[in-house]
């Protein structure tokens, strides 16, 4: 039974935490690349998007889009 006072235990188990050291590091480059600046979010949700054809509810087939039609 070990304690974890043998010397051959510390090499595995440093291993082990440079692993999972890597793996959080990578993780949290991963979020970070993926992130946005706040100006750039406030632009993108102040710029105007472009309508797709057709998704005027005032054009609809069937529908007069002039009232003096």
């Amino acid at each position: 039974m070990s304690l974890g006072n043998n010397p051959a235990d510390l090499g595995y188990e440093k291993h082990r935490y440079e692993r999972f050291k890597a793996k959080a590091d990578a993780g949290r480059a991963a979020r970070f690349a993926a992130r946005k600046p706040p100006i750039e979010r406030l632009l993108e949700r102040l710029r105007p998007h472009p309508e797709e054809p057709g998704s005027d509810p005032q054009n609809l087939p069937g529908i007069p889009s002039d009232p003096g039609d």
